[in-house]
């Protein structure tokens, strides 16, 4: 099973688009994160994990391998956590992949499942206006 979804990570005062890509196999247990640094990509997968479960998903026993493309772009970790949870979830079938079809995504998530705000996020706007996608799908800030 396989999903993608666009995202984006801060590049100075620009930002810079990302391919989230999914594939779930058989295999052992585990969440493989592919174009991070190694302890970059131990964080994401367990706020990822944690997220999900805590909101109530239950991850496949199976090895889901991510690839953030392109993997030579150095990329604010946080700034993928929900492109990746919604990926995962429409690899899974517990999202229907045309929900995420022309939309750019992007937040940091919390153990709870809560999606937090990310800087950068009009530099984002643009990209995604730049790239033509019809939809910007980021956490709004609040004051609590």
């Amino acid at each position: 099973m396989q999903s993608t979804i666009v995202s984006a990570t801060p590049w100075g005062i620009e930002a810079r688009p990302v391919r989230v890509e999914i594939d779930v196999r058989s295999g052992p247990p585990r969440l493989e994160i592919l174009g991070l640094s190694a302890p970059a990509a131990r964080e994401s997968a367990a706020r990822v994990r944690a997220a999900l479960e805590n909101a109530g998903y239950r991850l496949p026993l199976q090895t889901v391998v991510v690839q953030l493309a392109p993997s030579d772009l150095r990329k604010e970790a946080a700034h993928l956590d929900l492109g990746l949870a919604l990926a995962l979830l429409s690899a899974i079938r517990e999202v229907p992949a045309e929900e995420l079809g022309g939309r750019l995504v992007c937040g940091e998530l919390g153990f709870d499942g809560r999606v937090r705000p990310v800087r950068g996020v009009l530099a984002i706007a643009e990209l995604a206006a730049r790239e033509g996608l019809s939809e910007l799908i980021v956490p709004v800030i609040s004051d609590n």
